[in-house]
């Protein structure tokens, strides 16, 4: 009996916690502060190291949302929970809606985006070592040897005209 072909292989679903800590090399005991200061706008990073150090309790809630989206698989998954957070906790007083001192969701949706499609490759890679040729890559090669054994086609040059005295 032969087996079966699997016409579709699932990417395993890793949760971005441990993708994070994978590609920055990070224990997980790190990974929300550490999410949290890339995920932070340049222009703010003093005043909030500022209010980390007096009042590190001010981003509980965006310490908490970092935790919570550890957990998403999919970039979808992720999506829907910043927009949840948003909403359930929009920015409010000076140091949040004016001043912007918070997770910028932008960051936080563009890094999970990349470190997702990474792992994404990663597995079709790890696939393509894996899995013995298919037909269609067979005929596909067989193709293209026999297109680079043809003769090359050359190219009439232009010439340029003679410039004459007279």
């Amino acid at each position: 009996m032969q087996p079966q072909p699997q016409t579709q292989q699932q990417i395993p679903q890793r949760c971005l916690q441990e993708i994070f800590c994978e590609n920055f090399k990070c224990p997980v005991e790190e990974y929300e502060e550490r999410l949290f200061w890339m995920c932070l706008k340049p222009n703010v990073i003093l005043p909030t190291r500022i209010i980390w150090i007096f009042y590190r309790n001010y981003f509980y809630n965006d310490i908490e949302m970092l935790r919570q989206l550890g957990r998403t698989s999919n970039t979808r998954e992720l999506r829907y929970e910043i927009e949840s957070f948003r909403h359930h906790n929009p920015p409010r007083g000076f140091i949040r809606r004016d001043l912007k001192i918070r997770v910028s969701g932008r960051r936080l949706l563009k890094i999970a985006s990349r470190l997702f499609g990474l792992e994404a490759a990663r597995h079709a890679r790890s696939l393509r070592i894996s899995q013995p040729p298919t037909e269609l890559s067979k005929t596909t090669t067989d193709t293209t040897q026999e297109q680079s054994k043809s003769p090359e086609i050359q190219t009439p040059q232009k010439t340029q005209p003679s410039q004459s005295n007279t």
